[in-house]
């Protein structure tokens, strides 16, 4: 069975692959998730050095913030 390949646009223009996981491809909910940042063209965190998506990518590390 193939699977989709899902692009991804930087935020400079460039387009890479997203790697999925073999848990990913075989997940339903994760393929409907996807169409559905497609769908509202939302932006999502993706690692750079191996164009993954990162669940915690809108988390700040409280070491940066200063009171």
């Amino acid at each position: 069975m193939t699977y989709p390949v899902i692009k991804a646009r930087t935020e400079t223009g460039s387009l890479v692959e997203v790697n999925v996981s073999p848990t990913e491809k075989q997940d339903p909910l994760f393929w409907e998730e996807v169409r559905s940042i497609l769908k509202a063209k939302l932006w999502v965190p993706m690692g750079k050095k191996y164009h993954q998506l990162i669940d915690n990518g809108w988390l700040l590390d409280n070491s940066a913030l200063s009171y």
